[in-house]
């Protein structure tokens, strides 16, 4: 991770995706092992620094967040703190390939996937439990209002009122305007990866964000430097 680095933009979140396989020969399924790890050493930071939880719920999405996610919760699976996720859709393997291998490497190792409740009933069976919530479902791609299932989820995780913490944002919040996408799940915490997000200081991201934590992807902090002085005018 480069020392002070700018805010970053959607579009240079995505540019690294592309930037790291085809420059340093970087595979995007290590990009989220990266991830995943540096995810995992700050909820281990978190779960330290204050009360330890009863157990860890991950809350994973069908994309690349998801994916960080399940890579996540694999790394405390035996590890003495009970570990299990309430996914909102399986990744499709043709759209989402890392994130669907995995879930599928999650299972494998053991791992459990909750039902999920139905919304109306999420709330009270969060409060219920003494759970640190990872928000893993929508990340720095979402750029239009939530709606359906996935909007009655956040909306229930939020009234839920357990400590979470994001991953690379708090799902609903524009990672470029810091808008609210229909609806967005505070966090106390939010581990986000290469750079902050410019909507992090916009709107109403300030709210929502909680504490901030860059993590390293493990890329070269050159690279970083130079996706931070780029932007969509230089294309």
């Amino acid at each position: 991770m480069a020392k002070n680095s700018p805010p970053w933009s959607r579009s240079q979140a995505r540019r690294l995706d592309r930037e790291a396989p085809e420059r340093l020969g970087m595979p995007s399924l290590l990009l989220m092992e990266n991830a995943s790890a540096a995810l995992a050493a700050a909820i281990r930071q978190i779960c330290g620094e204050n009360e330890a939880p009863g157990e860890l719920v991950f809350l994973c999405g069908p994309g690349n967040n998801g994916g960080d996610g399940y890579a996540a919760a694999r790394r405390f699976l035996g590890g003495g703190l009970p570990t299990s996720i309430l996914a909102l859709d399986a990744p499709d393997p043709s759209r989402a390939p890392d994130a669907a291998l995995n879930r599928e490497i999650f299972l494998r190792s053991g791992g459990r996937l909750e039902p999920l409740p139905a919304p109306d009933r999420l709330p009270d069976r969060l409060r219920a439990r003494e759970a640190l919530l990872v928000d893993a479902l929508f990340g720095t791609g979402l750029s239009r209002p939530l709606e359906g299932r996935a909007l009655a989820l956040v909306e229930a995780v939020a009234r839920a009122g357990r400590p979470v913490v994001a991953v690379d944002l708090p799902t609903g919040l524009d990672a470029d305007s810091g808008e609210v996408l229909g609806a967005a799940i505070p966090a106390r915490v939010t581990v986000t990866f290469a750079a902050p997000k410019r909507g992090f200081a916009l709107g109403e991201g300030p709210a929502l964000v909680g504490r901030i934590v860059v993590a390293d992807l493990g890329v070269p902090p050159w690279l970083v430097e130079e996706i931070g002085r780029w932007s969509e005018d230089r294309q």
